[in-house]
């Protein structure tokens, strides 16, 4: 397996950033064979489609080329201009063919890894000069699968081109004892003929190599444990960038909790692990929300902002517990503690008619039990 110079093996599947950076450099899978296969596949559709006209046309033209008047012979600039003209009367008979390879080239290589236009790739780089590392990319593992492919499609395009060239052997020969038109029409049947035999090897060879090409980009792509670390820190930032983001966050969500637990009706409290601050308007409210939520640190903090403000801090452990794990903030309670909160709410309306007015003062307010509260058992989470 290929190693770093740190000696860590390329164990790890490429992370997208990786691939998406390959592809930026111009590093995607491309097959030559593949693109050559599908070069002679469309010349041989391209000959099979457009051949006739093109015979027909090229015969005419051969024809009026070399049957000039005596006036052109005579005269060496109207002889310029007559094959001037031919010449340009041949190019637009081969221009259909011409223009479907010209298209077939630009899409082939699209066939394989998709299109990729890559500026840095045609940046140039002066290493490739370099004859040590020429001869060391010669000699190396690449280049050595280069070169059997290379002689293994050699091998096969000359092995079917012989066979087929000794079983047509007496077709070849018989092309100078042919007329001219006739002889025109044998030699594009033949190489035709050619064509298709040729597309054979072709064919194995891009099957092999396009796969081959597919898994090579994959091996080169892989990444090391250590690669895949940088780059997850990269993403997420050192632990000091990840240590000032969170002392923002909490930052941020403390200026936020001293704007809305003094607008909260009641806080529910664990009493010390958890609080939380709820809100009820019954003219805009459907059902209670919670407006703000903490443990611990935070916890003592919505406690201290309470007692500030004056808001009623209700001890109910089965309650703060179900109210932290079921609601985020600015949501309003599950149905399932309806009940619940509605006893709290009740209690806290208590305590404040009796702050209010006098006479209430006299009437105690009864104890309140948080711990026997109405709370279905799905929403529990008893320590």
């Amino acid at each position: 397996m290929a190693e770093q110079d740190s000696g860590q093996e390329r164990t790890q599947e490429a992370t997208e950033k990786r691939k998406e950076q390959a592809r930026k450099e111009g590093q995607i899978p491309r097959s030559r064979e593949l693109n050559t296969f599908a070069m002679v596949l469309a010349s041989t559709l391209g000959l099979a489609g457009l051949g006739p006209m093109m015979l027909d046309d090229m015969r005419t033209l051969m024809t009026a080329a070399f049957t000039p008047d005596r006036a052109v012979i005579a005269s060496p600039k109207l002889a310029f201009a007559h094959f001037a003209s031919a010449l340009g009367d041949a190019l637009l008979t081969i221009a259909p063919l011409l223009a479907l390879l010209t298209i077939v080239g630009l899409a082939a290589p699209m066939l394989l890894g998709g299109f990729n236009f890559s500026s840095k790739a045609l940046a140039p780089k002066f290493d490739r000069i370099n004859p040590l590392k020429g001869i060391k990319r010669i000699f190396s593992t690449h280049g050595l699968i280069e070169l059997a492919k290379a002689l293994l499609k050699f091998t096969l395009i000359a092995s079917v081109i012989g066979l087929w060239l000794w079983a047509t052997m007496d077709d070849f020969l018989a092309l100078g004892r042919m007329p001219y038109p006739e002889s025109l029409a044998a030699i594009g049947d033949l190489v035709l003929e050619t064509l298709l035999m040729v597309l054979a090897p072709l064919a194995v060879i891009a099957l092999m190599d396009a796969p081959m090409q597919v898994m090579q980009h994959v091996k080169k792509l892989k990444m090391t444990q250590q690669e895949i670390k940088e780059e997850y820190k990269e993403a997420e930032g050192s632990p000091e960038m990840k240590g000032q983001r969170r002392q923002m966050q909490m930052q941020m969500a403390r200026q936020r909790t001293a704007q809305r637990v003094p607008e909260a009706d009641v806080v529910v409290t664990n009493p010390t692990h958890f609080a939380v601050a709820l809100k009820y308007d019954e003219a805009n409210m459907h059902a209670p929300t919670v407006v703000a939520k903490g443990t611990d640190l935070m916890a003592a903090h919505i406690r201290t902002l309470a007692t500030q403000a004056g808001v009623p801090i209700i001890p109910a452990p089965p309650l703060a517990r179900a109210l932290h794990y079921s609601t985020e903030i600015d949501e309003t309670i599950p149905e399932g503690l309806f009940l619940a909160v509605a006893h709290v709410l009740s209690y806290v309306f208590q305590l404040r008619q009796a702050r209010k007015n006098p006479w209430s003062r006299r009437r105690r307010v009864a104890k309140f039990d948080g711990e026997n509260l109405p709370i279905p058992q799905d929403l529990r989470h008893d320590p």
